[in-house]
């Protein structure tokens, strides 16, 4: 290693690190909002351009500025912090067939239950 300041040398953020290797990568933008207090939030973007990936967020309490009173209130909002692989559901329904039979030899009847796990 030299003793030069190379980009090899530097610190990175692992915040960063996270977001470049996840499988739906994102950045982090800077949002102002005047009307907003802290004026400035670093907000999640995804990277990915397919619709494969969504956004995670969080409820974050801000200051926000009332028009009308020009007062600053307490609110609760929420902001992108990460992006993932969206989330698919499956639905399994299960249902159930009876079939009666009677056994000839000695006229006892049987109940038999099949159950079918569909997918949907």
């Amino acid at each position: 290693m030299s003793g030069d300041n190379s980009a090899d040398d530097a610190v990175q953020d692992p915040a960063t690190d996270v977001a470049a290797a996840a499988s739906c990568p994102w950045t982090y933008q800077l949002e102002v909002d005047e009307t907003r207090s802290p004026l400035v939030l670093n907000v999640a973007r995804c990277l990915d351009p397919s619709d494969r990936c969504e956004t995670v967020c969080a409820t974050i309490t801000v200051q926000r500025l009332n028009s009308a009173t020009g007062r600053m209130v307490q609110v609760s909002e929420r902001f992108a912090v990460a992006c993932r692989p969206k989330l698919t559901t499956t639905t399994t329904t299960t249902t159930t067939r009876t079939i009666e039979t009677t056994a000839t030899a000695t006229g006892d009847a049987y109940r038999y239950e099949e159950y079918n796990n569909v997918d949907y």
